[in-house]
């Protein structure tokens, strides 16, 4: 079933907790502020992801499971 979550950047965390595991990262997707995240700039282990890099101050993050 898809599924939505949402968070908010602080400028300087670069891990996450999402309320389900990722089962298929393929059928995952990221969103900060809108505007699509490469899969190349984050990796997901477990309910965590980590971006390489930490979304801005107050970013809109936006996680969809599509699986």
């Amino acid at each position: 079933m898809p599924a939505v979550a949402y968070a908010t950047g602080n400028g300087s965390s670069t891990a996450f907790t999402m309320p389900w595991t990722v089962s298929n990262p393929l059928l995952f997707l990221s969103f900060q502020d809108g505007a699509c995240v490469p899969p190349t700039a984050y990796t997901i282990s477990g309910t965590t992801i980590t971006y390489t890099s930490a979304p801005p101050n107050n970013a809109q993050i936006c996680w969809r499971n599509l699986s």
